[in-house]
């Protein structure tokens, strides 16, 4: 999930690209939806590209749910 600014409407990057293992999960010019699912590994490597303002910011989080058992 990613949130953009401070949560008040400022401080807000222009455009974000978020990439996870070499691959780009979610950017700003192509999602309307602040969420993405991703397959994780036993080691990961995270790298977010900004493009904004000094100051400017996102929030990045990860959740895990685990799988239902069927």
């Amino acid at each position: 999930m990613v949130a953009n600014g401070d949560g008040r409407g400022t401080d807000e990057v222009r455009s974000y690209e978020i990439f996870l293992n070499s691959q780009r999960v979610l950017s700003s010019s192509e999602s309307q939806s602040p969420y993405a699912p991703v397959k994780i590994k036993s080691d990961n490597e995270l790298r977010v590209a900004l493009t904004g303002a000094p100051h400017s910011k996102i929030f990045v989080s990860i959740a895990y749910l685990p799988r239902k058992e069927e």
